[in-house]
């Protein structure tokens, strides 16, 4: 499939390595007309442009990668979907949860698939966290706690909230049924930037009273990423700090007067990644060509950027609770 990639910056170089790997880059458009001459040694016989308008009048391209920064999403996706392409935007879908919406609802109107980069979703240990939900081992599923820390890239163009949490949003809302609703946000602000937060705590809802939290922060010198369900039946922790992944499921019954007891040997499988972007192409290449299901549709990415809004504007809020 001949495929553009709009945006070769910091993460769209590695999408245009797989791309290009996969035999499967067509084009690239690189506003930087600076590297042009790197990108023509690094990728020989695929086409460059240097803005969209050029992009959208090739007339070979069916399918498009974005990867440019988030507040150019929206118009970029939009004009790709409206020239008959398919379209895999990298995480967030947009800044704002009314295009999200209606990018959706262009791509079902244009028959198109519409997929977001959430690559934690293809995670081969978050696969099996699921096979373990959906089958009872764990019993019915109470909560979600999702923690991404490290010494990350500080950045001034956005805080940790929307840097950090859109992997950990992914996650929950492709297992959580309906909506999420935000029941309470902490936040601290280490760096002394009143806009722009260092670590954010949120507590969201399901309808069905299951609590999911998010915590995030790019300040901690430990690296921690880590998945915890507490079931009924069991507690599951998937570690993907690292490699290997490593998921420990540990059985849990109440003894007669109520309190938990936890039966022991925990149980550890360990997961092997390979290159999670070759396996987010080979899916949305299969969504494309035969209707294969999609674990990072547009309707999960429009979710997930929902709750990236509702959360800002909690942190915006004058009495925001600081810890």
């Amino acid at each position: 499939m001949n495929i553009l990639l709009i945006g070769c910056g910091y993460w769209g170089k590695n999408w245009a390595n797989t791309l290009f790997e996969a035999g499967e880059l067509a084009a690239i458009c690189e506003a930087n007309t600076s590297i042009h001459a790197d990108l023509t040694a690094a990728y020989p016989g695929v086409t460059l442009v240097s803005s969209l308008d050029e992009a959208l009048a090739l007339t070979d391209i069916e399918a498009a990668v974005v990867a440019t920064p988030v507040f150019t999403h929206a118009e970029t996706a939009r004009r790709c979907l409206q020239n008959n392409w398919h379209v895999l935007v990298e995480k967030p879908l947009t800044d704002d949860p009314v295009t999200a919406a209606d990018l959706v609802a262009l791509a079902a109107e244009r028959g198109k698939t519409l997929a977001v980069g959430h690559i934690c979703l293809f995670y081969p240990g978050w696969q099996r966290l699921k096979e373990l939900m959906a089958d009872g081992t764990l019993g019915d599923i109470k909560s979600i706690t999702c923690t991404r820390e490290k010494l990350g890239i500080v950045r001034n163009e956005e805080d940790v909230w929307w840097s950090f949490a859109p992997h950990d949003i992914s996650l929950i809302a492709d297992v959580f049924d309906g909506p999420l609703t935000v029941q309470s946000v902490a936040s601290t602000y280490e760096l002394g930037r009143p806009a722009i937060a260092d670590h954010v705590t949120a507590v969201l809802t399901t309808t069905a009273g299951q609590t999911a939290t998010i915590r995030v922060g790019w300040l901690t010198p430990n690296k921690r990423f880590e998945t915890v369900v507490v079931g009924s039946k069991a507690i599951a922790c998937l570690d993907h700090a690292g490699q290997p992944q490593t998921l420990t499921v540990q059985a849990i019954t109440a003894d007669s007067k109520g309190a938990i007891r936890y039966n022991t040997p925990a149980t550890r499988e360990t997961f092997e990644m390979a290159s999670p972007l070759s396996i987010q192409l080979n899916a949305f290449l299969g969504a494309i060509r035969n209707g294969a299901p999609l674990p990072n549709t547009g309707l999960n990415g429009a979710q997930v950027v929902s709750v990236l809004a509702e959360v800002a504007q909690e942190l915006n809020k004058k009495n925001l609770v600081i810890v």
